[in-house]
């Protein structure tokens, strides 16, 4: 499917400040996460060079639970998502956006959250419209991980969908109860007007293996 992809580089804007909390470094994510990502995203390279839906955009050994979103992912369901990382003992967890392979920026963008926070945190404690701080500084496109290595999520707010990755019996449990498992409900609510080559991959690389 093609996108239009109109993102501004806001690296300079207050909210995407390089020394913020929210702000992960290239070398802190080399350094401390990029092993666990490596494990779950099929990326060689790393972020730089990723693959992306209805590609198979995980490894080997990965089913699959959705989540059916608009805009602002992590402001609707934060909650669910933050309850299932508490429940597998994770305490922070990272987004890498994945917007540098559509030439809309020339450095993905890189955050990381503290899992006990509630997401209105992310503010930063300005009082701002809190769109503006997803509009600013939550990619449009990204992948979302932990320490754990077997789970993973790609989320893409252009296409309305999110794609949970997990492997082996607790992570699976956690999300399965959370999300969407019905084959049927992805395809009325979002493959129903995608391209057929969409569909086709997407129906092969994920509705092939839900949880």
């Amino acid at each position: 499917m093609k996108q239009e992809h109109v993102i501004q580089d806001h690296t300079q804007d207050p909210y995407y400040r390089p020394d913020s909390k929210h702000v992960l470094s290239k070398e802190t994510f080399d350094r401390e996460w990029r092993k666990s990502f490596e494990s779950i995203f099929k990326s060689k390279g790393g972020p730089s060079n990723p693959r992306w839906l209805p590609d198979r955009v995980f490894e080997s050994g990965f089913r699959y639970c959705f989540i059916i979103n608009d805009y602002y992912l992590l402001r609707r369901d934060y909650q669910k998502t933050q309850r299932a990382l508490h429940e597998l003992g994770e305490s922070e967890f990272v987004i890498i956006g994945a917007e540098k392979q559509f030439g809309t920026r020339n450095e993905d963008r890189r955050l990381i959250y503290k899992v006990n926070l509630p997401w209105k945190d992310y503010i930063q404690g300005k009082k701002k419209d809190v769109s503006s701080f997803f509009l600013v500084v939550q990619p449009t496109e990204f992948y979302l991980h932990g320490q754990r290595d077997d789970w993973g999520i790609v989320a893409s707010e252009d296409l309305g969908i999110a794609v949970v990755g997990c492997r082996g019996k607790k992570a699976s449990r956690v999300f399965r109860e959370r999300f969407i498992t019905d084959p049927q409900i992805i395809r009325q609510e979002h493959l129903l007007s995608t391209p057929d080559n969409y569909r086709t991959a997407f129906e092969r690389n994920y509705l092939s293996s839900v949880l």
